[in-house]
């Protein structure tokens, strides 16, 4: 047991760099930020219509009754500006977790009226894992330290072409750069697991993965659409025509998602999974028209996906062109 604990000890808390966690910060903060200013419209006139479809979710369930729909457009506001100071990495020991807690309010706010898209729920997950940890002390305003963006631009550009800066160096790494990496890619590996027991605890449980209840929900998906969306998707209908092809599909499903827990071994197995499954969505795009865009394109991804080699690889690259058209020039 000792040994077990010891090993995930060093699992966990191995060290890292600052700007491999500093990178998903920029990516995850500028798609929240991205995702709530293309839906401004959409939730605030959400927010307009009948109390009566007001149920609340999650830290909403506080509140007795809307809110006024001036006050959910200024609290978006608010949130859209506090998301801009997140991703660019400004006053993060406000901004980091306030934009967290006020992207979750916003989100839970929107999925308490009508409908629940649990889509949403995992780049909330990953916002507030960046914003409640050390995801600022590179790449960001606060980084510089007074000094202005051209002056770390040179530093940044001597550094990484001094002789003893090489792919081994870990100079500046600490394991709190790290776990919240690990993390990411545990709660992005739970959301699939839970997908998976979803599945099998249901009424028919295991026979959900042997094709029959699998076809049953295409055929029944793809009716709705020919009756309300225009039609649907050609591949509908040869998975409800095939049995054996919806039970190739459902237990390919089960397994992707219920065995995403092999993930976490290392990184490499982690992108092969991360194939996979990101084959599996767009099977469900194709089939039934379904699109995931977190999982689409490749965002709710990305600590799986950026790794130290990634970010040195482009440090290293981006100094060496930068140097190069300066020798040119001169």
């Amino acid at each position: 047991m000792r040994r077990l604990v010891t090993t995930l000890d060093a699992w966990w808390f191995a060290q890292g760099s600052p700007e491999r966690l500093a990178v998903l910060r920029l990516i995850i903060g500028a798609t929240a930020v991205a995702f709530l200013a293309l839906r401004i419209r959409q939730y605030t006139g959400v927010a307009g219509t009948s109390a009566d479809l007001f149920d609340p979710v999650g830290p909403v369930v506080l509140l007795a009754r809307p809110i006024p729909t001036w006050a959910f457009e200024a609290v978006m506001t608010v949130t859209l500006i506090v998301g801009v100071a997140f991703a660019l990495g400004w006053r993060f020991t406000w901004t980091g977790p306030l934009f967290g807690l006020l992207f979750l309010l916003v989100v839970s706010y929107r999925n308490s009226w009508s409908m629940i898209y649990h889509v949403d729920n995992l780049l909330v997950l990953h916002v507030l894992i960046l914003g409640l940890t050390r995801s600022a002390d590179a790449l960001s305003l606060d980084a510089l330290g007074g000094r202005s963006v051209f002056e770390a631009w040179d530093q940044f550009v001597a550094e990484e072409g001094s002789a003893d800066r090489t792919a081994s160096d870990t100079t500046g790494w600490h394991w709190e750069y790290c776990y919240p990496i690990r993390l990411l890619c545990a709660v992005t590996v739970a959301v699939y697991v839970l997908s998976a027991l979803a599945k099998l605890s249901g009424p028919v449980g295991l026979n959900w993965a042997l094709g029959e209840s699998l076809r049953n929900q295409v055929g029944f998906d793809a009716l709705r659409k020919e009756l309300l969306e225009g039609g649907a998707r050609p591949l509908a209908y040869l998975v409800f025509n095939n049995l054996s092809l919806a039970a190739v599909i459902g237990i390919s499903a089960i397994v992707l998602e219920l065995g995403s827990i092999v993930a976490l071994i290392n990184e490499r197995i982690g992108r092969l999974w991360v194939a996979a499954v990101y084959g599996m969505h767009w099977g469900i795009y194709a089939i039934m028209g379904i699109f995931f865009w977190y999982q689409l394109t490749v965002l709710c991804f990305a600590p799986f996906l950026v790794s130290e080699g990634l970010v040195r690889w482009c440090r290293v690259g981006l100094a060496r062109r930068v140097r190069a058209r300066t020798v040119l020039r001169a």
